[in-house]
């Protein structure tokens, strides 16, 4: 019995852990399918790494992290790199409240609830800074 309850509790603790990550790729693909449309030029396999996506948005004058709802998106772009690099909060994500560096990725399901709603906006904040800055080339 011992054992069931502890795979039952790692089941949900996966659930958890795979909704960010759905959510997170959801959201990486509808950058990606914009970034392409607007900007071809760009490399779409390196769109995914992030560095590349806000140094490349910079250069046409879209600051992604002026966006209103930025930090949902980027804390949620943390918290799933951290579910892939072990399940422990690294330094980017602890730069966010409620996360402790080195600490085991806890809360997920919270932090999800918490974070979807801004995730939302941010993908329309960003197509609309992508329209209107491909209105003014």
């Amino acid at each position: 019995i011992e054992n069931e309850d502890y795979y039952l509790e790692e089941s949900v603790k996966l659930s958890h852990q795979l909704a960010i990550v759905a959510l997170y790729i959801k959201i990486e693909l509808r950058i990606k399918t914009v970034c392409r449309l607007v900007f071809p030029e760009l490399n779409a396999a390196l769109l995914c790494r992030f560095h590349y996506l806000k140094k490349k948005l910079k250069q046409r004058g879209i600051k992604i992290k002026d966006l209103p709802s930025f930090a949902s998106f980027d804390e949620l772009r943390c918290i799933n790199n951290d579910i892939k690099h072990g399940g422990v909060v690294g330094e980017e994500l602890a730069k966010y409240s409620d996360w402790t560096f080195k600490d085991d990725l806890t809360g997920i399901d919270d932090a999800y609830s918490r974070l979807a709603p801004g995730c939302a906006s941010f993908i329309k904040e960003f197509v609309e800074a992508i329209m209107a800055n491909s209105r003014k080339s």
